[in-house]
């Protein structure tokens, strides 16, 4: 096609914005949320931010003053220990709110009735009916959003989009941007086409209304997205589908997208060690600096814990509450990742110092693959952008954060005296700590197959002690953090597992598939113990979830089984 509509980027409309609605307007959300969370109304923080309300938000708000209950910020002692709050609080709720996913709405016909062939070539016959159910559950995770959304958006947190999409799970009711990529490389594997475009049609008109892809469809998920696998999601229906039209659908949200990423805040420029050369690196960063309305109790307890008053919050306090809706951005919420050196303690967290390999390697990936689309677009000009786009972030990893010597791509951490990063070139220093994501790049392609560097990185994840008997978790560190040991995540698996092939030679291909095996073992044996598809696993004892972190441990789970029939039909296990 000639150079058009498809190569210029989107400019969000925002007459579709929704913000501030539902129980999260700002009415609300220091006096109802605060006052609910406090008083362990309900024990997942979550659930009240989900909970439509039954009139508009001013009269909710009314109603709830006329209870007389103190000051939820001031007066915490009250509303965590008179039983009578929390019994006015129970009957306030069941009068001016609904139940969490009645805002959501059944799909049917999009999920068949079988598999697809490929299912019947699996020989285990547990494995065989454990892949069988994963298909099914597709049934169960599918949803759209309520017609009654669109019609009065003041009354929800739920984002209106136009098409059908598959939520995690259990608490998570909602789509995530992260999580998708997972799900999606799951509905391929199913034969689950339409669904996989459903799911990018749905993450354009996000980036249309609001600029970006948010965390998930919530209005308190607005401030902030997740790692950018939008452009990989895009290339791998391609690939399955041959549709051309994916590609003009997407590439001017891909470029909107990338856009947000590589602007100021996100965006920093960085000094080379011997301040000869700068380069441009991102980190995430949300646009907020108050307690998390999903998680507004833990906030506060963990602003306690550094020593604040969160009734009088200063400027570190607003950076305390930025740096942990931050740390939420990057999907790893939380973990010693975004913590002080040699810190387990979640307030010091430092997440927006602290710029991630594998954040811009994702981005190096996303300059890469709009490239491909704009070739394959006639986007001449905005083919050879990318190119150099990319090329100029490849030498900055390079650079800054892949040591040859370890054998790994390094987190950096901008020098506490660079501030926050704004006014200039900032000095960084690696944090050399073992983490998976080290070696993310090589899914991205950071390192060439075949290459010296990705034979040091292969052999270096070899040595590293990450390989475990249940799977490889997200740090050695034991901190009580989900994103910690002994946790194994998922994406985790899926990634390395993809890296590892990427990089070529016979070591990556049997790290890759030992990889892959224990991951799927892992699963399976979970699921023939508990009859349950976990969010995350024990890397020490097959068999069993993970833990740790603001929640319990769910079940459902998107990318779990979207991870398992992936590697599933692509290993023919």
């Amino acid at each position: 096609m000639a150079q058009g509509d498809a190569c210029v980027a989107l400019t969000p409309d925002t007459t579709g914005v929704v913000g501030n609605d539902g129980i999260t307007n700002p009415l609300l959300l220091n006096t109802l949320v605060a006052g609910v969370d406090e008083a362990l109304v309900f024990p997942d923080s979550k659930t009240i931010v989900d909970m439509p309300l039954t009139a508009p938000p001013s009269e909710v708000y009314a109603a709830y003053a006329e209870l007389g209950l103190p000051d939820p910020l001031t007066d915490i002692e009250a509303f965590q220990t008179n039983a009578t709050i929390n019994e006015t609080l129970q009957e306030f709720v069941a009068t001016w709110l609904t139940e969490p996913g009645t805002d959501l709405a059944n799909v049917t016909g999009l999920v068949g009735p079988n598999p697809p062939e490929w299912f019947e070539t699996i020989e285990d016959p547990n494995l065989k009916r454990w892949a069988d159910s994963l298909y099914e559950a597709w049934n169960l995770l599918t949803r759209q959003v309520a017609p009654n959304v669109s019609m009065d958006t003041q009354l929800y947190t739920m984002l209106p989009v136009p098409n059908p999409f598959v939520v995690p799970g259990a608490r998570f009711r909602e789509v995530y941007y992260w999580d998708s990529f997972f799900v999606i490389q799951g509905l391929l594997a199913s034969n689950l086409t339409t669904l996989a475009e459903n799911i990018l049609d749905n993450f354009a008109y996000l980036v249309q209304t609001y600029g970006h892809i948010p965390n998930g469809i919530r209005t308190y998920y607005i401030n902030r997205s997740q790692p950018p696998l939008f452009s990989e999601m895009v290339r791998i229906v391609y690939e399955a589908s041959g549709d051309e039209s994916v590609l003009e659908r997407a590439l001017p949200a891909l470029l909107a997208e990338h856009a947000y990423w590589t602007s100021a805040p996100k965006q920093v420029e960085v000094l080379s060690p011997d301040g000869s050369t700068t380069y441009n690196l991102s980190r995430y960063y949300a646009d907020w600096d108050t307690p998390r309305p999903e998680s507004f109790r833990e906030d506060q307890e963990t602003a306690r814990k550094a020593g604040f008053d969160p009734a009088a919050p200063t400027a570190a306090t607003r950076q305390l509450y930025r740096d942990l809706a931050s740390g939420a951005e990057s999907g790893w919420d939380y973990s010693t990742r975004w913590l002080a050196e040699n810190s387990t303690d979640l307030s010091t967290i430092r997440t927006t110092r602290v710029l991630p390999a594998d954040l811009n390697a994702f981005l190096y990936q996303m300059e890469r693959n709009i490239a491909t689309f704009a070739d394959a677009l006639a986007c001449a000009d905005v083919a050879d952008r990318f190119d150099a786009a990319a090329k100029a972030r490849r030498e900055a990893l390079d650079a800054l954060s892949w040591d040859p010597a370890a054998g790994q791509w390094y987190d950096l951490i901008i020098d506490a005296e660079d501030g926050d990063g704004l006014a200039g070139p900032v000095s960084v220093a690696p944090n050399a700590v073992v983490f998976p994501s080290n070696w993310f790049p090589l899914y991205a392609g950071v390192a060439e197959a075949g290459s010296v560097q990705a034979a040091a990185a292969v052999a270096a994840f070899n040595a590293s002690g990450l390989l475990m008997e249940g799977g490889v978790p997200a740090s050695l560190v034991e901190s009580g953090q989900q994103w910690d040991y002994p946790n194994v995540w998922p994406p985790i698996q899926g990634l390395l597992v993809q890296g590892f092939r990427n990089a070529g030679g016979a070591e990556a291909e049997a790290l890759a598939q030992t990889i892959a095996e224990t991951y799927v073992n892992q699963a399976l044996r979970t699921w023939e113990e508990t009859g349950a598809n976990f969010e995350k696993f024990n890397s020490t004892l097959v068999g069993r979830p993970g833990g740790g972190g603001e929640y319990a441990v769910v079940t459902g789970f998107g990318w779990t089984n979207g991870v398992a029939l992936h590697l599933i039909q692509q290993y023919d296990l």
